[in-house]
């Protein structure tokens, strides 16, 4: 499960803990993303959508073709 662990959300941390306390496997953006946590406008669109850009969603895909579906096979 992908996660986007951001700490400026209250109930991240309750959640993560739920999340994991279920034995799933995580995978944190804050792993995905280079400097996400300290830098998190550098993948956004726009400073009024925080939605990822096509460059972050590249390096999400990319990731999961690495960690996930190799990691399955």
């Amino acid at each position: 499960m992908l996660i986007w662990d951001d700490t400026a959300i209250a109930a991240c941390g309750e959640v993560l803990d739920a999340l994991l306390s279920r034995n799933l496997r995580l995978h944190r953006m804050t792993d995905v993303l280079p400097d996400y946590a300290d830098d998190k406008a550098r993948y956004e669109l726009h400073e009024y959508d925080h939605h990822p850009d096509p460059a972050t969603h590249n390096a999400i895909a990319g990731y999961v073709v690495e960690h996930i579906l190799t990691a399955s096979e």
